[in-house]
């Protein structure tokens, strides 16, 4: 018996695809999450003043970067080549 790198995984091309399909619908999903937050923080800005007025503006950003990281990952996973702001992932 040869070692090899990776073990035979028997799998069809359908579910294989089925599974590709899975994930680029999540990268939608994880898209759709950073919109919301942002929408609801423009709504929230909109709305106070003062000291509040500030840490608004940019409390979306982590919440943008991450659903992108995890969009980019999952199409990684999937095997789809990403190019995102002129970046090869």
């Amino acid at each position: 018996m040869t070692a090899t790198l990776f073990a035979h995984y028997p799998a069809s091309p359908g579910s294989v695809q089925a599974v590709a399909s899975r994930i680029q619908g999540s990268t939608a999903a994880f898209g759709s999450v950073g919109t919301s937050v942002n929408g609801r923080l423009q709504q929230a800005g909109t709305t106070v003043q003062g000291s509040l007025t500030a840490p608004l503006s940019t409390a979306g950003q982590p919440v943008q970067r991450s659903s992108t990281e995890l969009a980019r990952a999952a199409l990684v996973a999937d095997g789809t080549e990403v190019t995102i702001d002129g970046e090869a992932w």
